[in-house]
């Protein structure tokens, strides 16, 4: 098992968004340059070019990288919660700043690849702000 998945994630990391990747959006004239970047890349290979928004191009791309870990470490992929960890505290806080300041943050999104879903992490969320 361990030697499978060694080898699918050593192909995946051919395909992570590097240095490289990130110099040339950030070099280019203009945002249709920039995003032109990631379809160049394999991070916009599942998405249409018509939809360039680099959020949701961005957020597909984690949902896919946690769709394949989970089927790569099959019966230990509850080991793969520690790697998205970070997005459940980004949506936690997110939700705090939302429950504060509900008019300065009702254009901010959540991230959907988080282990908790958004919802429940918005009712632990307002039990401080009932405090």
């Amino acid at each position: 098992m361990y030697e499978f998945a060694s080898a699918v994630i050593n192909v995946w990391e051919k395909k992570i968004f590097d240095k490289l990747d990130q110099e040339r959006m950030l070099k280019a004239p203009d945002r249709e340059s920039a995003l032109m970047v990631l379809f160049d890349t394999d991070i916009g290979e599942f998405m249409p070019k018509e939809e360039a928004d680099e959020a949701s191009i961005l957020e597909k791309d984690y949902q896919q990288m946690k769709t394949n870990l989970e089927h790569v470490l099959g019966e230990n992929a509850r080991f793969l919660r520690f790697l998205f960890l970070r997005f459940d505290a980004l949506n936690f806080k997110i939700a705090l700043k939302k429950a504060f300041f509900k008019t300065e943050t009702s254009e901010i999104g959540f991230f959907a690849c988080a282990n908790e879903s958004y919802q429940e992490i918005e009712r632990r969320a307002e039990r401080f702000r009932e405090e």
